[in-house]
């Protein structure tokens, strides 16, 4: 864990995790057309590289066969194959299955790795969930004289959208022509929308019938409010709680199963302890009518838990640690929840003029208040005060009460302030992934304690990810 943050492969930074059958075909399709994509076998230290073109995708036996400069140098057929595509440099692991001459056919992986180019969310709907009105421009001619067609949504950002048409319309989205969208099936739109056909690509059949996906690049942003309405029922249905994380494959079963023991365990003995139980059950009763405090208690816990073994701690008794931690973090806020959504000191000096007096002094108070609640009780887990007291403390120096640079925040505060951070990550944003995250808070992690802990995170080869992702919404 001695290396520094600029040595960890860029790699992990860039790419996310891809497991949708769609997004897997989408890629393949898009990279049909282009060149210069690369395959590559490993021997050792030794790697030997082909240029190849697609020249035939089976998407129904997952097969992809490839034309390859095979002239030189052989593959071997009992190694994996590694391919990276030219479309958003997409990576996967294939099996070799037939050679023919020059040309070599390999297994279709059921995940695959995009990098990530995108600072602007992308949501997907499933075939039928939302459709589009639109017209085909000609120029010269006046756009109302013009009539609409409709397409499914495939996907769609602020900028961007993505519509599945059938064959018979594929010859009207020429690449650069223009389109007018006129509204969604449930969001209408009051001005419309202009934009450019950048693709038009053979996607999938369904019932028999060949589907074209055509990527259109909008001359303005969908406005906020017609975004926010468009996606809201994915923002709701698809958000990641800490049962997503916990049932997630980071875990393996035994541990999971060891962990929900433990959770449950530790949560009933803070139940019985009397400095501490009133907290607890306030916590519980308040759920009833706001669930943001107990899941993000619970997702903290998670998340503890998950750090914890990509360090390779082996002390499975630390579970009870964190969820004591996590549970009586906020334990000030429980009678003022909104304070509890406060990320920090900059969002609090943005939102301090809405706060009374009390709430401001409360706020800042809060994590003397946390510790001495843990000093109150005598059983409490080793570190978990000093856990509380630098919970809102950051390694620039510019953390609260005390502005403690990473050189005086101990080892396992440094822990709880990074898996606190992760867990607003993963509650403020449905599309959320831990690449992204790592990019933000890489440069101010990277020192002391913090690095150690975040090349951990970087080295682990189980990964969390967006439950919105692993149900391809996103």
């Amino acid at each position: 864990m001695a290396d520094s943050l600029e040595n960890i492969p860029s790699i992990f930074e860039i790419y996310r995790i891809s497991t949708s059958p769609s997004q897997i075909a989408d890629a393949l399709e898009r990279s049909r057309s282009l060149k210069q994509s690369l395959m590559w076998q490993t021997s050792g230290v030794d790697k030997t590289i082909f240029y190849f073109e697609i020249v035939e995708l089976d998407l129904k036996n997952l097969l992809i066969t490839v034309k390859y400069n095979g002239e030189k140098e052989l593959i071997d057929p009992k190694r994996p194959v590694f391919m990276k595509l030219h479309f958003r440099e997409t990576l996967f692991k294939g099996k070799v299955i037939k050679f023919e001459a020059n040309k070599i056919t390999i297994s279709i992986p059921s995940e695959i790795h995009l990098r990530e180019y995108r600072n602007s969310l992308r949501v997907i709907f499933a075939p039928g969930e939302e459709s589009v009105e639109l017209r085909v421009l000609t120029p010269g001619l006046d756009a109302s004289r013009i009539p609409t067609m409709k397409a499914h949504l495939k996907d769609i950002s602020i900028k961007g959208v993505g519509l599945l048409i059938s064959k018979n319309n594929s010859h009207l989205f020429k690449k650069d022509q223009m389109i007018e969208i006129t509204g969604f099936s449930k969001t209408p739109l009051t001005r419309h929308l202009t934009g450019r056909v950048v693709y038009c690509i053979k996607f999938a059949i369904q019932d028999r019938r060949v589907l074209y996906k055509v990527g259109i690049e909008l001359t303005q942003f969908i406005p906020k409010d017609k975004f926010e309405r468009l996606i809201r029922d994915k923002k709701n249905n698809f958000q990641t709680t800490s049962t997503h994380l916990l049932e997630s494959k980071a875990f393996r079963e035994d541990f999971r199963k060891h962990i929900k023991t433990e959770i449950l365990r530790t949560v009933d003995k803070m139940k019985r302890r009397s400095t501490i139980q009133n907290y607890v059950n306030i916590l519980e009763v308040n759920s009833l009518n706001d669930t943001y405090l107990i899941e993000h208690v619970k997702i903290l816990s998670v998340i503890c838990i998950y750090i914890a073994q990509a360090l390779k701690w082996p002390d499975w008794a630390s579970i009870e640690k964190f969820v004591y931690a996590a549970y009586l973090h906020d334990a000030p806020f429980f009678d003022h929840p909104r304070l509890a959504r406060i990320r920090n000191l900059h969002d609090f000096h943005i939102l301090k003029d809405q706060l009374t007096e009390e709430e401001k002094e409360l706020f800042l108070s809060s994590t003397k208040l946390a510790a001495s609640l843990i000093n109150k009780d005598p059983d409490h887990p080793d570190h978990v005060e000093e856990m509380l007291k630098y919970q809102k403390e950051w390694p620039t120096g510019q953390g609260f009460p005390n502005k403690l640079t990473h050189e005086q925040i101990p080892l396992l505060a440094a822990f709880f302030i990074i898996a606190h951070d992760l867990t607003d990550e993963i509650i403020s944003n449905f599309d959320w992934s831990i690449e992204r995250w790592l990019l933000r808070v890489k440069k101010d992690f990277s020192k002391g304690h913090f690095k150690d802990i975040i090349a951990a995170i970087v080295s682990s080869k189980e990964k969390i990810i967006a439950h919105a992702l692993e149900a391809g919404a996103i």
